[in-house]
């Protein structure tokens, strides 16, 4: 469903670290590494912090053999991946992000295979994985959705209490792949930020779930309290080909088969790209630019301009890049 990465190479960036598979598979990492997010089996916990700025080959997992990744998707502090079918995760692990049955000491410097152990096609291998900030979701081979992880917003679209369920909040915490509540087939999926995750379907329907305070499950509704632990379907009837979450707060964006983007969710410093937004509470020298008193949009706002893009990126820094056709 996600249109073709164009290159030789993936890349995938946390909110302090890039990674990358080589031609061959082979990954590598670099920047901010205190949570083992370079996968290089060290960490912060040596003096000073630690931190590469030039590219560490990814190790292997323990007594494995060196793996070969297929697509690699990071998250606010880890980093996840697929080789051969076979979900990895590594870094943070506070939240459980990292799939495994128990928390490795709050992270993990190099993969931990994902626990697939109740996943539907059996030993079949997963076709999408997706690192949020502080959760992670996987496809089965069927396209069922897993997520694990923070639930905090209702983002891993489970109801099922894991470990450290704080009840004053409502949030708790699991370690291990969660299937979402009457989770439609998918074919690729997405983590947000902070508080929610999107999917496509084999047709192009996209569904949110979790928060939607500022719109951006694209359900029509917004507003304090707004939230679901299902997937609802996003409005206005478009046939997506490509979608990202991303890692700016509330905002989602994706591509229609025609190569229009559309975004959704906030939109106070022109993350719509509908031409409005709102600086004021930035900028004050560019208030006379954004007049839009906390614009946001809870369905789907075409981006201005005639563009046509294969794919779209959200990314942390307020901004959106397409890749033009």
């Amino acid at each position: 469903m996600r249109a073709p990465v164009l290159g030789s190479a993936l890349v995938a960036l946390t909110l302090a670290a890039a990674a990358s598979a080589e031609p061959g598979g082979a990954a590598i990492c670099w920047g901010l590494g205190n949570a083992g997010q370079l996968g290089d089996g060290r960490s912060g916990d040596t003096a000073g912090g630690h931190f590469s700025p030039v590219p560490v080959q990814v190790l292997a997992p323990a007594g494995g053999v060196a793996l070969q990744f297929d697509t690699l998707s990071a998250g606010g502090m880890h980093v996840c991946g697929l080789a051969a079918g076979r979900p990895f995760c590594w870094g943070s692990n506070g939240y459980g992000q990292l799939g495994v049955p128990k928390y490795y000491s709050g992270m993990s410097a190099a993969p931990v295979p994902v626990t697939t152990d109740g996943l539907g096609g059996g030993a079949a291998p997963v076709p999408r994985i997706a690192a949020g900030s502080f959760h992670s979701c996987l496809l089965d081979a069927e396209g069922a959705a897993y997520c694990f992880g923070h639930n905090y917003g209702s983002m891993l679209g489970t109801r099922i209490p894991g470990e450290d369920q704080n009840e004053a909040s409502g949030s708790f915490e699991v370690a291990t792949p969660s299937r979402v509540l009457s989770s439609p087939s998918f074919a690729d999926i997405s983590g947000g930020l902070v508080d929610y995750t999107c999917a496509l379907t084999e047709e192009g329907a996209a569904y949110c779930w979790g928060t939607g305070e500022y719109g951006q499950l694209g359900d029509g509704r917004n507003g304090t309290g707004h939230a679901s632990w299902e997937p609802v379907a996003v409005l206005g009837g478009h046939r997506f080909v490509a979608l990202d979450a991303g890692s700016t707060h509330g905002v989602v964006c994706a591509v229609d088969d025609g190569g229009q983007v559309w975004c959704w969710g906030t939109g106070s410093t022109g993350e719509l790209g509908d031409g409005r937004c709102n600086f004021e509470d930035f900028y004050e020298e560019r208030a006379a630019r954004c007049s839009d008193s906390a614009h946001l949009s809870n369905t789907p706002t075409a981006v201005v301009g005639n563009h046509r893009c294969q794919t779209v990126t959200a990314g942390y820094a307020m901004h959106k890049t397409g890749r033009q056709k």
